[in-house]
């Protein structure tokens, strides 16, 4: 349909590309919580970066952004003025963004932020680098929420506090059901696959890391951890799968390079460890006392670990910390003659140190020496006064005959070691079994983990952001962590009108496996609230991710395709396309000044 309107006025065209010249930024809204602003392009996101008295203001992404730009892409938040807004990504992603800032400070796509929020966002193929606190989404983090955020490229610091996700985590800061992909290179302290380090009463929970970590420097105290480089603060259900370099450093972990005064539990790592030149573990380099008691509870580790200094299939080394619950799988190889503080779990520990309820099954090599015989689980004990209790070590896997701080033993010949400790400890506390205890830690099933008892940690699925939603249809996803000692078999997404839907109401079904999904809702309802969940289906059982509600658009009687505006000698041509029309007599067609001082006249009807 076309219509022809009055030709507009010479002054008011010069007035209007007058105001364009003065106002550089043009994402539309106003920045409040009830009416964010709206970042839908390249320029949109670019134009945040230098429009600094914007960046304590609400924004919310409206749609997949791909960089095209090859240039260094600027940064949201620095040092003077910190970013403190909101960004929602909706879910949307942000691809192949560039960031270089060799030498400097703060780089991510938000430099540093403070008590911020971050959420829904996903960046894909993006490349940073840049000097001390890097990460691959924000460089600094200040009792700040980051939640559902993701990385894959690659991240690069040429000095301290590099993450793929976030460089460095401060006081109180909360992250999320967030991942990170990306390779991550450090050349300095503290570099992490996830976190460089996490300090001061943070929290980090239901995360995980995959890329490869590797440091290019040498340097005495560098901690490289395949999650997180060192931790003062609180991680719960996180996990790291990316092989982690050493190059000679000091404290390197297949999860974190050295855990101090702070508790980490169910979690667990399965890259290899390589080249660590001091503490060296599958899961920590060492686990070490400053002022708290730090501790790590039921985590497990499977990679190989090959270094030289104290190195441990689980933990290189132990200073008044506790390890609780844990197991370790891989290979233990020391590959010079420089030291005896191998251990098939722990490679030392020191004073008040404690391992209790938990066994190692690699086996373990000195090469350029006699292999020993006496080090299946604790390789050495320097001036120890804590304590084990019911530990084990697999006698025919390891090679060693004997360990301090443990019991060789063969489950194949002994399947009933693990399930009769006596009590009160009852530290094997297996599902299924009569008097193990109630909370339900451990499973032994035949052809998992060589018949060992296993952590079942648990799998998750969370409820990846709701969007594009209209009258009828929506889009949501999510993203399976692990697959939970089994093979997933279905997941997808579950809603229904009613609270903690199931697949027993409506679902779609979005393949197998690990990894990210998108669901497409439809056959909804118009103005109707609806809740749903991601979930997750192996032989054991379905797991659901985190609950969120939407309501959908409101039914409307038109319905446009398209819309332009083209001016010509006569005047403006109008046109547009519907693609439904319910009980619609025509299209009223007005006019308004551009000052916006008058008010809108009719002019048409079509």
């Amino acid at each position: 349909m076309k219509t022809i309107l009055q030709k507009l006025s010479l002054i008011l065209i010069i007035g209007l590309i007058f105001n364009i010249n003065i106002f550089a930024k043009n994402y539309f809204g106003s920045g409040t919580q009830e009416d964010p602003y709206q970042i839908t392009s390249e320029q949109d996101l670019y134009d945040i970066t230098y429009t600094t008295e914007d960046w304590g203001a609400y924004f919310i992404q409206t749609a997949d952004i791909n960089v095209t730009n090859t240039g260094s892409f600027g940064i949201i938040g620095n040092s003077t003025t910190k970013f403190t807004g909101t960004y929602d990504g909706q879910g949307y992603t942000i691809s192949n963004l560039i960031i270089s800032e060799s030498g400097a400070d703060y780089v991510g796509l938000f430099g540093y932020i403070n008590r911020a929020t971050i959420k829904n966002l996903h960046l894909a193929s993006v490349t940073v680098s840049g000097g001390s606190y890097v990460g691959g989404l924000i460089g600094y983090s200040y009792n700040s929420t980051v939640v559902d955020c993701s990385t894959t490229g690659s991240v690069a610091g040429a000095s301290n506090y590099t993450g793929g996700l976030v460089g460095y985590v401060n006081s109180y800061t909360t992250i999320s059901k967030s991942y990170s992909e990306c390779t991550v290179t450090g050349g300095g302290q503290y570099i992490g696959g996830f976190v460089g380090e996490n300090i001061s009463y943070s929290v980090i929970e239901e995360c995980y890391a995959a890329g490869d970590v590797s440091v290019t420097q040498t340097d005495a105290n560098v901690y490289v951890g395949g999650f997180v480089g060192e931790n003062s603060a609180s991680i719960s259900k996180c996990f790291s799968t990316g092989a982690v370099d050493g190059n000679s450093s000091s404290y390197v972990g297949g999860f974190v390079g050295q855990n101090r005064n702070r508790t980490i539990e169910l979690s667990y790592s399965t890259g290899n460890v390589t080249n660590g030149d001091l503490y060296v573990g599958g899961f920590a380099g060492a686990n070490f006392y400053f002022t708290n008691t730090p501790q790590i509870l039921r985590c497990y580790s499977s990679g190989d670990v090959s270094g030289n200094g104290y190195i441990g299939g689980f933990v290189g080394y132990i200073y008044k910390g506790d390890v609780k619950n844990s197991y370790s799988t891989g290979s233990v190889t020391r590959i010079d003659i420089r030291s005896t503080n191998v251990g098939g779990f722990c490679g030392s520990i020191q004073d008040e140190g404690n391992i209790k309820h938990s066994y190692s099954t690699g086996s373990v090599i000195y090469t350029n020496r006699t292999d020993p015989t006496d080090k299946g689980f604790v390789g050495n004990e320097n001036s120890f006064t804590g304590s084990y209790n019911a530990n084990f070590f697999g006698r025919n896997v390891s090679n060693q005959a004997t360990g301090a701080g443990a019991t060789a033993t063969n489950y194949l010949d002994d399947p009933q070691t693990f399930t009769n400790v006596s009590s009160p400890d009852t530290p094997w506390d297996i599902i299924g079994v009569q008097g193990a205890g109630p909370n339900n830690y451990w499973e032994m099933v035949t052809g998992i983990n060589n018949g060992y008892p296993f952590l079942r940690l648990q799998y998750s699925s969370p409820t990846n952001g709701v969007r594009a939603i209209t009258a009828n249809s929506a889009t949501c996803g999510g993203n399976v962590f692990d697959n939970g000692s089994n093979d997933v078999t279905e997941r997808g997404v579950c809603w229904s009108t009613s609270s903690s839907p199931t697949t027993a109401d409506s679902k779609t079904s979005d393949g197998t496996g690990t990894g990210t999904f998108t669901s497409s809702i439809t056959g909804l309802s118009a103005s109707t609230t609806y809740y749903v969940r991601a979930y997750v289906t192996n032989n054991v059982g379905t797991s659901y991710g985190d609950e969120e509600t939407f309501t959908t658009d409101s039914a409307t009687p038109v319905e446009l395709t398209t819309f332009t505006g083209i001016a010509d000698k006569a005047g403006v041509i109008l046109s547009w396309n519907t693609a439904t029309e319910v009980n619609n007599y025509g299209f009223q067609v007005e006019k308004k000044k551009e000052n916006g001082k008058s008010n809108w006249d009719a002019i048409s009807f079509v």
